[in-house]
């Protein structure tokens, strides 16, 4: 595990990404030149104020007027600061992976205007089509692909 990015809820995901965006923020108003700092630099920075407001008595209650930053105490200590070193990422299902890469696999809006409105199989791609075949032969439904 050491080393790898670390799974979290959505919630939890959206949560990091609001809190690190609101100390970015900080950081940019309370620090002349933060801007002319290099990336490592300015990463660091956002790493100290973030591990300070969690491990603070106050910790990330200025941001609790935006509920969803309540979530970043579901992780433990160790959890939060190894998201932080290594990275996050939302730990999906496997439904929500297929739904994903279902839509990640469509045409583009030009493709299926160039399609025209009355045959639906010009507008999925191949990968569309092959997805939704072998949800049929499995018996399967997914929110958001065939459901």
């Amino acid at each position: 595990m050491i080393g790898q990015t670390v799974k979290v809820s959505e919630k939890v995901f959206e949560a990091l990404e609001l809190a690190k965006g609101k100390i970015e923020e900080q950081l940019a108003t309370d620090i002349d030149g933060y801007f002319d700092l290099g990336h490592i630099e300015r990463e660091e920075m956002i790493f100290n104020e973030m591990v300070e407001q969690y491990t603070s008595e106050v910790g990330f209650h200025h941001f609790y007027e935006i509920e969803t930053v309540k979530s970043i105490h579901d992780l433990t200590l160790r959890r939060f600061v190894r998201a932080l070193d290594y990275g996050y990422e939302v730990d999906r299902t496997p439904e929500e992976q297929v739904a994903a890469y279902f839509h990640m696999m469509s045409r583009s809006p030009e493709e299926v205007e160039a399609a025209g409105e009355d045959d639906i199989a010009p507008i999925l791609s191949e990968a569309q089509s092959a997805i939704l075949a072998v949800l049929s032969m499995l018996g399967r439904e997914i929110e958001g692909v065939n459901k």
